[in-house]
């Protein structure tokens, strides 16, 4: 079986650097949070700072529906510098396409960090005394969980695209995008090209002659979606109201009074409403002498109908209501219809020519 060298620079670089450079630690996710740190006396850092202490932590894209997701894969830390690295992906649903935020929580000692920045070498000394000083920083990076026909297309353009178990999406010809992780000042020979090495049989392989078939491979079509908006019209509706009859005031009856003009007999007190009347008492009695008196009494009322207007009443405000014409919705463009393909493989080792 033909080993395939294409990728080996990023191999060996990673390999150089992870037993090469003994400050450097590959992050391990069972042990995010093995350490909890306070941060309340803390000071605060960013990302710029991390620069050349932490690497690998990126914006990502990851197939609909993949499974053992580590969101720190490929993440690497000076293990002098950094006391702390915690992954937060909690918001993260691996099985709804959208974008995601991944919460990186990096606690790092702040003498350490500056006797790396300032061009020396930290240590483990450095860490220790700096045990009551320390610094964090927040990081927020992008993980977008995309569609299969999605993840083909980037990774036709050479974009990483994870899978189950951070497996890199293969392109369309089967070739796998390479992973760069480790900075180009930490290897030695980042861009050596490697000579192709020979043909090479794994253990227990025998030799055979190739017994070439063809074999159909099938492609299903190449799809996006596009969103549509609804669409509306605005109508506006006056109030609605009716009319009413409102009493202003109230009907009623007026009292009508009259000045009224009494003579009194001055023996006896008794009073009469006209002077016959007094005359007629005096002849009969034998009483003499006489006074008047005037008051005013009520004789009768005066009816008074209540009086009324008319009002307008608003049954219902005016309103603005929006009318929908076309519901929103997604349209599936298809940018390549479906194919098949034929290669043509060895029947016995599955080899391609």
């Amino acid at each position: 079986m033909r080993t395939n060298w294409k990728y080996m620079p990023v191999i060996l670089a990673a390999s150089l650097f992870l037993s090469g450079c003994g400050n450097i630690l590959v992050h391990n996710p069972s042990s995010s949070a093995a350490q909890t740190v306070s941060t309340e006396e803390l000071g605060s850092i960013n990302e710029t700072d991390l620069e050349g202490i932490v690497f690998g932590m990126e914006n990502h894209y990851i197939v609909l529906n993949s499974r053992n997701i580590d969101y720190a894969h490929n993440i690497a830390y000076d293990k002098n510098v950094v006391r702390n690295f915690h992954t937060d992906a909690g918001a993260v649903d691996l099985t709804r396409i959208g974008k995601y935020k991944v919460v990186f929580t990096v606690t790092v000692s702040k003498a350490a960090l500056d006797a790396a920045k300032g061009g020396g070498v930290a240590t483990m000394a450095d860490t220790d005394s700096a045990a009551s000083s320390g610094a964090v920083a927040v990081i927020e990076k992008i993980y977008e969980v995309v569609s299969l026909e999605r993840a083909q297309r980037l990774a036709d353009q050479g974009i990483i695209v994870w899978d189950s178990g951070n497996a890199t999406h293969p392109k369309s010809d089967g070739t796998i995008v390479a992973q760069e992780i480790i900075p180009a000042d930490l290897i030695e020979s980042e861009e050596t090209e490697l000579e192709e090495a020979p043909e090479e049989m794994d253990d227990g392989e025998e030799e055979h002659q190739h017994i070439w078939v063809d074999k159909k491979i099938h492609h299903n079509a190449e799809t996006r979606t596009v969103h549509h908006d609804a669409e509306t019209h605005k109508v506006e509706h006056e109030a609605e109201g009716h009319t009413e009859t409102v009493t202003v005031t109230e009907a009623y009856d007026e009292p009508v009074y009259e000045t009224i003009t009494y003579y009194v007999c001055e023996e006896c007190g008794y009073e009469f409403n006209g002077s016959d009347g007094l005359s007629e008492h005096q002849a009969e009695t034998g009483h003499s002498g006489e006074s008047t008196k005037t008051v005013s009494e009520q004789t009768g009322t005066e009816h008074h109908d209540a009086v009324t207007e008319e009002k307008w009443v608003v049954d219902k405000e005016a309103w603005t209501e929006t009318v929908v014409d076309r519901a929103a919705y997604d349209e599936t463009i298809v940018e390549r219809e479906a194919w098949d393909e034929t290669v043509t493989v060895c029947s016995v080792c599955g080899e391609e020519r």
